[in-house]
């Protein structure tokens, strides 16, 4: 089902309904284009890769007062074949960072936030060989009610007052940076 101008329409005049429906609308286009990516260039695509491109995506489209949304022109292309575009581009570009850091990118293994652990240590555990500065206070708190609490995000957006999608922001990032810091520095996954 493809988003209609008419909703677009009211999406760009700021109404969060419409933001809603588009997003619910668009999804299936968005996340079918970012799985054609990723098996066009033969990497493997895990539930979180496909989460963070999804994510990049919808930033993308929403950035900018929806810069991009509003630069879609209806004579030129469906909307439909807009979005795939946008999806496709934030699939290369996180393919291009994924090879950047010269991983295999068909080694899902190397794209964990740590090693995986024994069943006796904690993500707790884990995260005491990070740096202290390497996560915010917040990032912290988010990840230690995720994996330690085992809360859900949107029960943890209501404890911090905030929408869930600053939760899930919030896990990425810090994931990411846990990612990072891991993979350049190797000698810390005999520790784990």
């Amino acid at each position: 089902m493809e988003p209609s101008s008419r909703a677009l329409n009211k999406l760009l005049d700021g109404s969060d309904a419409a933001w809603a429906q588009f997003v619910h609308a668009s999804a299936p286009i968005i996340w079918g284009q970012i799985r054609r990516c990723f098996g066009r260039y033969g990497a493997g695509l895990d539930p979180i890769d496909l989460e963070d491109v999804g994510q990049d995506v919808y930033v993308r489209l929403s950035r900018a007062n929806f810069r991009l949304l509003r630069l879609y022109d209806p004579k030129r292309a469906q909307l439909s074949t807009y979005l795939g575009v946008v999806a496709h581009s934030a699939s290369v570009d996180f393919l291009r960072k994924r090879h950047a850091r010269h991983e295999d990118i068909e080694d899902p293994a190397l794209h964990l936030a740590a090693p995986e652990p024994p069943k006796s240590t904690s993500t707790r555990a884990l995260r005491s060989l990070l740096p202290k500065t390497l996560l915010s206070r917040r990032q912290n708190l988010i990840l230690t009610r995720l994996f330690d609490e085992d809360k859900e995000i949107e029960e943890i957006a209501n404890e911090l007052g905030v929408a869930a999608q600053t939760i899930r922001s919030a896990k990425h990032k810090a994931l990411s940076k846990i990612r990072k810091y891991f993979y350049d520095n190797p000698h810390l996954k005999e520790a784990a």
